[in-house]
């Protein structure tokens, strides 16, 4: 006997293993900690395959965080605006205190304060991104400069 009611192909379900990538919570936490990352390795390390290195992981976060930032759920998209906005503002903010180093005598020093300041900012960013993509809940205002 056929039965015409059922078919024996599924659709397939999202991956909701512990620790999953495809969660939307997994994938808000990785943009949050590719911002802070990018910047960190920036700062700490020195030499041209470390800054190539710091800047792939910019650009993975800015990849994820521009593609996934228009998806449901919509807390999750907030993130994703949030952490791309910390690493294009960060960026533009960090070249311009790079530009400053060149400026002789106070200049190394003001642009390693305002790169002390940018870590600091983005950092708080992050932590904040963090907890709240933790808890699954919304970034009040993705689009303000601070939290």
């Amino acid at each position: 006997m056929a039965n015409d009611n059922v078919t024996r192909f599924r659709p397939r379900q999202p991956d909701r293993r512990p620790g999953s990538f495809k969660d939307p919570d997994r994938q808000a936490m990785l943009t949050h900690g590719l911002a802070i990352a990018c910047f960190l390795l920036f700062f700490f390390t020195s030499g041209e395959l470390f800054d190539f290195l710091a800047l792939g992981v910019g650009f993975a976060g800015l990849a994820i965080a521009a593609s996934k930032r228009n998806d449901p759920p919509g807390w999750a998209a907030s993130h994703h605006e949030f952490a791309l906005r910390t690493i294009l503002i960060g960026g533009a903010v960090w070249m311009v205190t790079t530009i400053i180093a060149i400026v002789p005598v106070f200049g190394g020093l003001a642009a390693w304060a305002g790169q002390i300041a940018i870590i600091a900012w983005a950092g708080l960013r992050a932590a904040v991104g963090i907890v709240r993509a933790r808890d699954r809940a919304p970034i009040a205002r993705p689009k303000s400069l601070f939290i």
